[in-house]
């Protein structure tokens, strides 16, 4: 699934811009990888996440990108979906205007693992209030809970 779609993001869509046509402080903090992806090598906030300040406005990078290459920004409730994956990524062909919903779907169908390494499997996960909850890591918490109750 991934490979086709890959495919068919690096073609992109026809309004895109190419990294020439975007001003040079913009485009000389970018990398372009094999993948086509343009990371972005400038300043990132507190979280992680590619930041730029840009005619006295400061930007999640990805979102001047898009609306530089676009002319306007998706109006919420919709969001810019990383198609690449990448959230360093700028490249306005790898962004997708979808829903939240959908952002997340996409986000939670690539974990595989929970945050300690367990495998998401059928007989090591079940669901509760719509989120994935590792047995493993559940029995661990359930197990240091009750140690701590009978220590006091």
């Amino acid at each position: 699934m991934k490979a086709t779609r890959t495919r068919a993001y690096l073609a992109g869509p026809s309004t895109g811009k190419d990294l020439d046509d975007y001003p040079e402080p913009l485009a000389q903090r970018v990398e372009i990888t094999a993948a086509g992806c343009w990371i972005w090598t400038g300043s990132y906030d507190h979280r992680g996440r590619p930041k730029i300040t840009y005619e006295g406005q400061t930007w999640a990078s990805h979102r001047l990108f898009y609306l530089l290459a676009y002319g306007a920004l998706p109006e919420p409730p919709i969001e810019l979906d990383h198609l690449c994956r990448d959230p360093r990524c700028v490249n306005a062909r790898h962004l997708e205007e979808v829903d939240r919903g959908e952002n997340m779907a996409r986000r939670y169908a690539l974990m595989t693992h929970c945050k300690r390494g367990h495998e998401f499997t059928e007989a090591n996960t079940y669901e509760i209030y719509g989120r994935r909850v590792c047995r493993k890591c559940q029995a661990m918490r359930s197990a240091a809970y009750k140690a701590r109750k009978d220590a006091s």
